[in-house]
């Protein structure tokens, strides 16, 4: 029941069954298809079918795909049962293992699978075409002689974690800390909001309707920034980074309903949203998160809690301070955003 997906898809010349055949981003390598966690709906009467058409709409002739990682503790055979609706293929490690192009109606078990499960991780892909009535799918793992795997586990997100931690490595600079845990020095404030140090956290604090910013001294141009945060609700608030002024870009760190942005949306004035978070779920609402972005040229990347949450190219900033934002509005009165730690590393030529 652990699985991310991204669509839906559809194109010109190949709708409906021909869909199946056509290499659709996610099959092409393209680096811009965006995953997101897919919200399981408890259905008493079908508890086992994931359900694709409640997240994507009724229309008919379009593909999606679902994804999950399967960790083995050794290599072993295994069957992979499948109840799907409409046609649907499937990759084990970027190799075909099984297709079906025949619509039908979804059950428990449809098709049975023999596959081989490698030590390590293993990545199952899923495409799915919706021809016409309920879009859904089950999957099931088990030994060929019908008995429980041993020695795995399941974890739709890890190849996001793994690609986070390589680029993570990559960076080679040594950490630097913009917040002291003692003082606001190298910090310099604008506006009416109040910024404090308690117990060693730096706090924004919002009571009057008036908000503010608090913006560091020193510029940078690509750096690796990492964020521990928690927020007392309701709040809008983020971190600034490559800012200039009252302009530049922004970790919103919020709940906005039009256009609909989560948490590691990324925000620029005068542009609105060039990246929107739509899982308001990967946010601690009650506790510490970690926010992430990763500039390095014109190419932004955001994470939230170890996903990867939005990632695209613009150049309107290329350096500038990092900051905190505490926004104004009536609605915000008595919100905080206390960060415990927030710090930097350099990406290739550094400016300071």
């Amino acid at each position: 029941m652990t699985w991310q997906i991204t669509g839906p898809y559809s194109r010109m010349g190949g709708e409906g069954l021909r869909l199946f055949d056509v290499a659709l981003p996610p099959e092409t390598g393209d680096q811009t298809v965006r995953w997101r966690d897919l919200t399981i709906s408890n259905r008493a009467e079908k508890p086992w079918m994931l359900d694709l058409e409640s997240l994507f709409g009724e229309a008919r002739m379009r593909a999606a795909y679902a994804r999950t990682w399967i960790y083995s503790e050794r290599t072993q055979s295994a069957n992979l049962e499948l109840g799907v609706d409409d046609p649907v293929k499937v990759w084990l490690n970027d190799q075909i293992v099984h297709l079906h192009n025949i619509p039908t109606s979804s059950a428990l078990v449809e098709d049975q699978v023999g596959i081989s499960l490698t030590e390590g991780w293993n990545l199952l892909v899923l495409k799915i075409v919706q021809t016409d009535g309920p879009w859904e799918f089950s999957v099931k793992l088990h030994k060929p002689n019908g008995e429980a795997l041993e020695g795995v586990r399941f974890d739709a997100a890890y190849g996001e974690k793994v690609q986070t931690e390589q680029i993570y490595n990559e960076a080679g600079g040594n950490w630097v800390q913009l917040f002291n845990g003692k003082d606001l020095s190298g910090w310099r404030q604008t506006g009416d909001a109040v910024f404090t140090v308690e117990d060693g956290n730096l706090v924004g604090t919002q009571t009057t309707g008036k908000g503010g910013d608090l913006f560091t001294e020193s510029e940078w141009d690509n750096f690796e920034l990492r964020v521990l945060y928690r927020i007392v609700w309701s709040a809008n608030s983020g971190f600034w980074f490559r800012a200039e002024g009252s302009q530049g870009y922004q970790f919103d760190v919020l709940k906005w309903k039009q256009p609909v942005g989560y948490s590691g949306t990324l925000y620029m004035p005068g542009k609105m949203f060039l990246t929107a978070n739509l899982n308001e779920a990967l946010e601690k609402r009650d506790g510490w998160n970690e926010a992430r972005v990763r500039a390095k040229g014109d190419e932004l990347s955001l994470w939230l809690n170890g996903v990867k949450v939005g990632e695209c190219q613009e150049s309107t900033f290329p350096k500038g301070t990092f900051g905190i934002q505490v926004h104004p509005g009536d609605e915000f009165k008595g919100m905080k955003v206390i960060v415990k730690k927030m710090e930097v590393r350099r990406l290739g030529n550094q400016s300071k």
